[in-house]
């Protein structure tokens, strides 16, 4: 995944992020090169955010808690993967809805970790908003 390299001292390989890859944003799965989304990605990928997003509130998975959600909530975790993992790998990776569909599973969730790694801090604030909207509609019912 990362790029690899030799350490000289007793020529084993190393995975560490080579030269390049630490001036450069991007991580590499398999055959495909995950990068930040750039403004257009952002705009084809945000209603599906949105909608992910409302999935995991309704689910009570947040941030803070979506490693041990990832254990403990697997059918939520399966489903948002199996609804929207083709549209966010197809629109991160700007490849055809219909490669991203056709990768195996464990490819597909390695390039979802590594999307949503590469761009935890917008999803950290789609997520917040979310849940700030649905706190407002919340109170406002209340009232």
């Amino acid at each position: 995944m990362r790029g690899q390299n030799i350490n000289m001292k007793n020529n084993t390989e190393k995975t560490e992020k080579t030269d390049l890859e630490h001036l450069m944003n991007f991580e590499k799965v398999g055959n495909y090169t995950v990068k930040p989304w750039t403004l257009g990605q952002l705009k084809e990928l945000y209603p599906v955010l949105m909608e992910i997003g409302a999935k995991c509130s309704e689910a009570g998975i947040t941030l803070s808690n979506f490693g041990e959600a990832v254990t403990k909530k697997t059918n939520v975790i399966t489903f948002i993967a199996i609804t929207f993992g083709a549209r966010i790998i197809s629109g991160s990776l700007e490849i055809d809805i219909s490669e991203a569909e056709s990768l195996d599973i464990g490819t597909c969730i390695e390039l979802l970790f590594a999307i949503f790694y590469m761009n935890v801090d917008f999803i950290k604030n789609s997520l917040s908003l979310v849940e700030n909207v649905q706190g407002a509609i919340a109170n406002s019912a209340r009232q």
